[in-house]
């Protein structure tokens, strides 16, 4: 992959796999990055590692959840929110961002250059609300 290169960062079968699972399903987890790469044999250690290092090389965006839990997925334009259910913990992508047009018009307003956000919302999920009634 090209991009590591970009990023200045050498290319190992590690780090393309862990980057091929974030172009497919993120944010995700480091745990749920390892849960996903059990066949690959891949410590969870080396996880955390290759994560750090994508960080420092600006490769991916860590974020926080409510549930204190640190998600990453790879740093482009087209980056995706999350809904959470508090109750069952089952996490839905919104894929296309709703805060853009936001963003355009603090720019403008304020002059600052937004780099990035992050936004996740929490509530309970379809299944879990037919459970309660």
């Amino acid at each position: 992959m090209d991009i590591l290169k970009n990023h200045g960062l050498k290319s190992t079968k590690t780090r393309l796999t862990i980057l091929e699972l974030l172009e497919k399903n993120s944010p995700l987890s480091a745990e749920q990055i390892y849960e996903n790469l059990k066949d690959e044999k891949i410590k969870i250690s080396s996880i955390y590692r290759n994560l750090s290092t994508f960080l420092e090389a600006g490769l991916v965006l860590k974020s926080v959840g409510m549930d204190n839990i640190s998600y990453y997925q790879l740093n482009s334009s087209h980056h995706k929110h999350q809904l959470i259910c508090t109750n069952c913990k089952k996490t839905i992508i919104i894929d296309d961002c709703p805060i853009h047009k936001i963003e355009k018009e603090l720019e403008k307003n304020t002059g600052f250059k937004i780099t990035s956000h992050n936004f996740e919302f929490s509530g309970i999920c379809e299944d879990c609300q037919k459970n309660i009634k």
